[in-house]
């Protein structure tokens, strides 16, 4: 056993799959910083169930907010990084819409990559980074 409570980064923790994530690493002791974008609501609710979560509301299309939240977690240790978050929209091939291509690629990739590289001094020994994928968003 540890002296210290484990840590843990999950982006997209306000529902599905980010929140069930959530809830086992709580059971399991740690603490957790989650991020949300749209589900504060949800966000708010596990905080206040849980008590060992802290929230961040962020959207990952917008690379200044990522670089935001970056640099307030850069002085805190992780056991766990688990990049959740995600997105998906149908598009109708003859009236392609890139913006929805380059936020997509943004949330699903991008975002991703740079968490897992601006924090990784900041896991601890025999951490790990976690990503979560889908099949839709391929």
């Amino acid at each position: 056993m540890t002296n210290y409570q484990k840590t843990a980064l999950v982006t997209g923790m306000s529902r599905g799959i980010g929140k069930a994530i959530c809830e086992k690493l709580v059971r399991e002791g740690y603490f957790v910083y989650g991020t949300y974008n749209t589900g504060k609501q949800e966000a708010e609710k596990i905080k206040e169930t849980l008590k060992s979560v802290e929230i961040f509301q962020v959207d990952f299309k917008n690379r200044e907010q990522t670089l935001a939240i970056l640099d307030k977690l850069k002085d805190f240790q992780f056991d766990a990084i688990i990049n959740n978050a995600g997105m998906f929209e149908w598009e109708n091939f003859k009236k392609f819409d890139f913006q929805i291509w380059y936020d997509t690629i943004e949330v699903n990739l991008n975002a991703p990559l740079l968490i897992s590289i601006k924090l990784q001094n900041n896991i601890n020994e025999y951490g790990s980074i976690v990503n979560v994928a889908s099949v839709s968003t391929i």
